[in-house]
């Protein structure tokens, strides 16, 4: 459950940050992804039969983390 929390905390940040002027909120994002991707591969290993938040929050902070860096690449998260 704690990986779908990081998840949805780090999709603010980064839909945000896709607005040019709040690039660096990406990097906020970024933690917050980061954070939610372990606690939902952790939460994966602890409890193999009830895994499908932890599943579901570990794929949305993938997918979320790779915009997030190509948002980064392409227009630079200082400006």
């Amino acid at each position: 459950m704690a990986s779908l929390i990081f998840a949805i905390l780090g999709f603010v940040f980064v839909l945000i940050g896709l607005v040019p002027l709040f690039g660096w909120l990406n990097w906020i994002g970024i933690i917050f992804l980061t954070v939610g991707m372990i606690s939902g591969v952790s939460a994966q290993r602890k409890n193999p039969i009830n895994k499908g938040v932890a599943v579901i929050g570990t794929i949305l902070c993938i997918i979320l983390l790779i915009i997030s860096v190509i948002r980064l690449l392409l227009g630079g998260g200082l400006a």
